[in-house]
């Protein structure tokens, strides 16, 4: 068959390439396509006779040397050539005897040999039609596939009744409709056809394509030009399907059309390379299809043939006989001859189009692959074409990876297939199991379904190590990659369950095995991400509900020879029920989740609505049961009381099942008498919410056995209230009254229960608390929770409803006292105390701020909180003593699970510091209050740095100047602690300082490339700086070594705005400044003054016969003008740059960043520390002094057009130069050092003459 490695008739041997055993070599990517312009024309003459057979069976003999090597796959003999194997030439007896034979379809050869082809084909078919026949043309076969007719074979039909009349005329229209296709203006003439090459036409072709857009009809998007896309690849498909029985065999149709795709998929346009490479693999398609039906017929064939053998002697017909050996010798002419024709395809087209630099190019050369191996494994599944398609498992691109992923499991569907694809699985297997963490999603998902194929169908290829690089994705965050893990899990589960015994039945060895499977993976609380992963392969057995509680009602000896659960076991089987539950009533994926659909659909509603009412009907009955069993366990009981939240409650009236109302009701309270666990307590008040539901016609019996159950906690309280402030109470006593206010802040948080009054004896135990100290923490906590939650039931019906003055009277009296009372326990020595006012003062004093009266609720006025400046600075000592510090370490590893404590440590505390700046976000507290958060900015930038950076963002949204303000008091607050610390002497070498500066660099990251937004802003801060720097009437200043720091927000100045500052920092200093003392200030000059160098040199000192005696870059040596750097210190792009840039051409980076606009920068996002760095690399150009370079001449006309032409070429690879550029040129920068901060003029400097100073109204004192 095709490409088989045997020996055939004609003479020539087609041998494909195997796989070898000693190593994969992947090619090269064929980045450049061949051009097809420098074809010549070394064939016969036109009208020439055809070669005889005997010529041709040489011919085809000497080219048998380019088939592919079958033993090492790392030949590539065959991908570096442009080389064709020739379409065999055959007699065929149905020929017309005046049509002269044709030359074989082009034949060329690469890197320097000569390069063969032919000029188009000529028919000596007069051009005349036939009476009343109507020619299709070129616009026909387009309008046909641009509107998608339903009548397609209609059209192919009359084209070739056409085509039959005149084949030249057809074959032109044919060539002309491919050209359309491509988005080409130009036309093949008939005249060009009969007297010019094929690569003559190509290149004429070229020349007259439109250039104005860079998009074509396959490159389009939108409906419609899909839909051209899917009929284009149908005519071609209906054109052999149609003329497999005449014009594909008459040696003038598919020599023509498969020479100019050949010629065009090698052209360097992209649009022809494109369209060609996608007809000829349809093309291609279409003949397998043809040569399946041959090889169909010619088995029929050879049946019928010897039947009529084993007839007896006198039986047999020799004309018969005959027949059928003449039959069966133009079935192989034929088979032969598609052969050839699929050959030409390969080795001319695909062989160099699936490494091309088009992905879509390459992603159309693997689909097809695919199919020619489904369809016909005999020829095309072997190691030598299975290669490409584990080469390009490689690819770039994702949607290459995906068309090869999806053919590779086209194969392994199959399980006929698995040991023609032994060797390639043992040599992909790893890239394919890599191919699961794609960073595409999608490929990440095809990649897991072909191991669930490879699983079922070549299970013992993947070893349990395998596995185990699969497992985890049942928990990744997209819903698609999890659920193929899912079914590869669900999968591997059911394989070994069959193979061990002793597990019981079927259905109970599998949900024994989900469950060692979840316990052995180690992640507490994942189950609902488990169970929505196998909902779609598992939901029967996650849906087996009626099972699930028959083991778990078993008890833990079991039935019969099955072992029963563990107490782990059982834990993590109601943890999976109570999830399957919830997937099937709510069917979302659980949070965090993403990639699912949003809108159910008919079907899935109605699914969803069964799943619910079945679980209703089943766990109304049993869940009385569990809860019965389970109710001492706090994890068991807490995941059960989850399960009525998915109940369709109302069957509970209209199945006449009240009596399980009851007992469900009975086991609840039982429940919470007997715990005082906070989870356990909040699942029991969530119960009775839901069942206490207005709508529901049972809510009243609910709302009876709650009032019993709070009842008796009111009369308990009360009993004990009197001796706990008495301090009478004994240990027993102290844990009751704890767990009753443990109870009644649970129900309090699901119900209001203002009606029981029960503000006031909490209010009592929280004053004793504070003035003696006596009550214990395990009371204060409760007592604090009950109060604020009181007051906020209270607050709820005041705001949706008009209350009477006495009511508003005593709410603001509740306010009051509970604010007063945690403001008093903010000192408090008991940590959970203070920890719990600190939350609770927070959220109260969000709820109750001024914007409280918005919405025409001005009766609140009275009830509004403001914070004392006492409390601000309460509230401010309690984040910097008990959130900025530094975790304790040794104290974490004496104790067990010391990772633990420090990550649930961390996470109180982000939730300390989260409520504090949400007083700053609500304009509860004033942005200056901010300064001792911004301060710890790069500090703690691990643990807090998006809490900040949000704050950051959002108090820069709400004022701007007084944000900047606040930046440059944090930075005043850290100096001064530092010159408080270690005097002024060490200052400066100190490494706090090098902390500081850093500091301020990362704050100026945060205000983004937006110059002139940030212009106003900027100053302020600056001359805030200034002032700090020249306070006090010491000489020099005390804070003069601040301008260092303040230095490192100049690089965001205007060149306009430098100079305003550096005559308002002339003033401030007064008299000259000179010597060491006084460097801050002259880096500080320097700064704002870098871009004008006279500036900076008479701001320095320089004179100018100092000047005019050196040459410009003759200045201080480099060594002298550098400082020791000090530890933590940030180098400066400066350093380092005198001679080394010295006479360096522009990068086209660098030439290509200065054409970028110049307010383009206001659409970057704040913060783009990016951006940033790329402005930078900008600058540190501008400011090394380069003598002018010489202007480049014009080019000439040809010079242009070559350079044109490479561009195209480049056009990819150009933009990851650029990019690669990039980061070298950063890198560059970050490993020099210099002690000057980033003065160099920005981007924003080329705007001095658009914009003025004087907008700012920026006053020189």
């Amino acid at each position: 068959m095709l490409l088989a490695p045997r020996q055939k008739r004609r003479g020539s041997q087609l041998s494909s390439p195997t796989l070898s055993h000693r190593g994969q070599s992947e090619p090269s990517e064929d980045e450049t396509p061949r051009t097809s312009a420098g074809l010549r024309g070394v064939s016969s003459q036109r009208g020439s006779p055809a070669p005889s057979r005997r010529d041709q069976s040489e011919s085809e003999l000497l080219l048998a040397g380019d088939a592919f090597d079958s033993e090492d796959w790392e030949d590539h003999s065959e991908s570096g050539s442009d080389f064709q194997l020739p379409i065999s030439q055959k007699s065929r007896k149905r020929r017309a005897a005046e049509t002269p034979r044709q030359t074989p379809s082009s034949k060329r050869s690469r890197g320097g040999a000569a390069e063969v082809t032919r000029a188009p084909p000529r028919s000596d078919v007069s051009a005349a039609t036939r009476p009343g026949r109507s020619e299709v043309t070129a616009r026909d076969l387009f309008d046909a596939v641009k509107t998608g007719k339903s009548a397609m074979l209609a059209v192919v039909d009359d084209w070739l009744d056409s085509y039959k009349q005149d084949r030249e005329a057809g074959l032109l229209q044919l060539f002309n409709f491919i050209v359309q296709c491509s988005g080409c203006r130009g036309v093949v003439s008939l005249e060009m056809l009969q007297n010019l090459q094929y690569a003559q036409i190509i290149s004429q072709l070229t020349r007259e394509f439109d250039e104005d857009s860079s998009e074509y009809p396959l490159s389009r998007g939108g409906v419609q030009w899909r839909r051209f896309s899917a009929g284009f690849c149908e005519l071609v498909s209906a054109l052999v399907r149609r003329g497999q029985y005449s014009v594909v065999f008459d040696e003038f149709l598919m020599d023509s059309t498969i020479s100019l795709l050949t010629g065009l998929s090698d052209s360097q346009v992209r649009a022809f390379r494109h369209t060609s490479t996608l007809a000829a693999m349809k093309l291609m398609t279409a003949l397998v299809d043809v040569s399946l039906g041959l090889a169909s017929r010619m088995e029929t064939n050879r049946r019928q043939y010897e039947s009529e053998c084993s007839k007896e002697l006198s039986k047999r017909a020799s004309e018969r006989l005959e027949e059928l050996r003449e039959k069966r010798r133009e079935l192989q002419e034929q088979q032969e001859e598609i052969e050839s024709m699929m050959n030409a395809v390969f080795k001319g087209v695909f062989v160099h189009r699936y490494r091309d630099s088009v992905a879509e190019i390459r992603g159309v050369c693997m689909q097809e692959m695919g199919v020619w191996m489904r369809k016909h494994s005999e020829s095309f599944l072997n190691d030598g074409y299975l290669k490409y398609l584990g080469w390009t498992l490689h690819d770039k691109q994702g949607s290459v990876r995906l068309k090869c992923l999806k053919a590779l499991q086209g194969l392994y569907s199959n399980k006929e297939n698995t040991p023609k694809l032994e060797l390639f699985t043992n040599r992909f297997k790893d890239r394919i199991l890599c191919m699961v963490l794609d960073k595409e999603f999608d490929v990440s998902v095809e990649a897991v379904r072909l191991l669930v194929l490879i699983q079922q169908n070549a299970e013992e290829v993947l070893s349990a190590e395998d596995c185990t690089r699969v497992y985890p994705l049942v928990y990744a965050s997209h819903r698609g990659v999890a659920r193929a893990a899912g079914q590869f899990v669900y999968h591997k589960l059911v394989s070994e369950g069959e193979m061990r015994k002793g597990l019981g039945p079927p259905r109970t060895a599998l949900i024994r095995l989900l469950v060692s499977f979840y316990i052995e993976s180690d992640l507490h609380e994942h189950a609902a991400y488990l169970v929505d992963s196998l909902w779609d392969s598992a939901g029967t057995l996650l849906r087996d509900w009626e099972r699930i509680t028959e083991l778990l009602l078993e008890g833990a000896e079991g039935e019969g020879e099955e072992e029963g659960f563990s107490d782990r076991e059982e834990s993590a089987l109601i943890e999976i029920l109570v999830c399957s539950m919830r997937q099937a009533a709510e069917v979302h994926p659980p949070v965090g989740r993403t990639g699912a659909k949003r809108v159910l659909s008919v079907k899935d509603r109605k699914t969803q609505l069964q799943d619910r009412t079945k679980l209703t009907e089943h766990f109304i009955v049993v869940l009385p049961q569990l809860l019965a069993k389970y109710s001492a366990d706090v994890e068991k009981v807490s995941n059960l009381l989850q399960a009525p939240h998915y109940f369709n409650l109302e069957i509970y009236c209209t199945g006449r099942l009240e009596k399980y109302l009851e007992l469900l009701l009975s086991q609840v309270s039982e429940v919470c008498v007997k715990h005082t666990h906070v989870d356990v307590l909040e699942a029991c008040s969530r119960v009775f919410s839901v069942l206490s539901s207005e709508e529901l016609p049972f809510a009243g019996r609910v709302e009876i056995s709650l009032s019993r159950l709070l009842e008796g906690l009111q009369e308990r309280l009360s009993q004990d209230l009197e001796e706990l402030l008495q301090g009478n109470l004994d240990e027993d006593d102290v844990y009751n009254t704890a767990a009753t206010l443990k109870r009644i802040a649970a129900f309090h948080n699901a119900k209001d229960l203002t009606r029981w009054g029960l503000f006031e004896p909490c209010y009592r135990i929280l004053s004793t608390g504070v003035e003696t100290g006596d009550i214990p923490e395990e009371i204060m906590v409760p007592a604090l929770k009950c109060a604020y939650l009181h007051a906020l039931w209270e607050l709820s019906k005041a705001s949706n409803s008009h209350p009477s003055q006495a009511e508003l009277a005593q709410l603001k009296q509740h306010v009051q006292s509970l604010s007063a009372v945690c403001h008093s326990c903010l000192s408090d020595l008991k940590e959970g105390v203070r920890e719990q006012a600190f939350m609770l003062l927070c959220d109260l004093l969000v709820i109750c701020s001024p914007a409280m009266v918005r919405g025409g609720r001005d009766y609140l006025k009275p009830v509004v909180l403001r914070p004392s400046l006492p409390l601000r600075s309460e509230l401010a000592g309690f984040v910097i003593d008990f959130v900025f510090v530094e975790p304790d370490e040794g104290a974490a590893d004496e104790e067990d699970g010391g990772d633990s404590l420090q990550l649930s440590l961390l996470h109180r505390r982000r939730g300390f510091l989260a409520g504090f700046c949400k007083l700053l976000v609500y304009n509860v507290l004033e942005l200056d209050a901010a300064a001792d958060v911004f301060k710890h900015f790069l500090k703690f930038y691990k643990d807090y740095g998006d809490i900040i950076k949000e704050t950051l963002s959002r108090a820069r949204q709400i004022d701007k100047m007084q944000c900047a303000k606040t930046l440059c008091l944090s930075l005043q607050q850290l100096f001064s602690e530092l010159v408080q610390e270690t005097g002024l002497v060490f200052l400066r070498s100190s490494p706090l300082f090098s902390r500081i500066r850093d500091l301020a660099r990362r704050l100026a990251l945060t205000f983004g490339v937006d110059l002139i937004r940030i212009r106003e802003p900027l100053v302020t801060l600056h001359k805030e700086g200034i002032r700090f720097a020249f306070h006090g009437e010491e000489q020099p200043p005390q804070n003069l070594l601040f301008l260092e720091v303040l230095s490192e927000f100049s690089s965001k100045l205007l060149r306009q705005d430098k100079r305003v500052l550096a005559d308002h920092l002339e003033r401030v200093s007064g008299q000259p400044c000179s010597g060491p003392p006084w460097s801050p200030l002259r880096m500080y000059q320097r700064s704002l003054l870098a871009a004008d160098r006279s500036d900076w040199e008479s701001a320095s000192g320089v004179s100018r016969v100092s000047r005019a005696t050196r040459t410009p870059r003759q200045g201080t040596p480099a060594r002298k003008r550098r400082r020791k750097s000090t530890p933590g210190s940030t180098p400066s792009p400066a350093q380092g740059r005198g001679t080394s840039l010295h006479g360096n051409q522009l990068t086209s980076t660098l030439v290509r960043g200065t054409r970028r606009p110049l307010l383009g920068a206001g659409s970057a996002s704040e913060g783009s520390e990016a951006d940033f760095i790329e402005s930078q690399s900008v600058r540190s150009e501008r400011q090394g002094v380069r003598p002018p370079a010489p202007s480049p001449s014009p080019p000439s006309r040809q010079e242009l057009g070559s350079q044109l032409q490479h561009l195209t070429l480049i056009e990819e690879d150009e933009d990851q130069d650029e990019e690669e550029e990039i980061e070298e040129f950063d890198s560059s920068e970050e490993s020099e050092s210099s002690p000057l901060p980033s003065t160099r003029p920005v981007t924003g400097d080329l705007l001095q003459d658009l914009f003025d100073s004087t907008i700012l109204n920026i006053e020189g004192d």
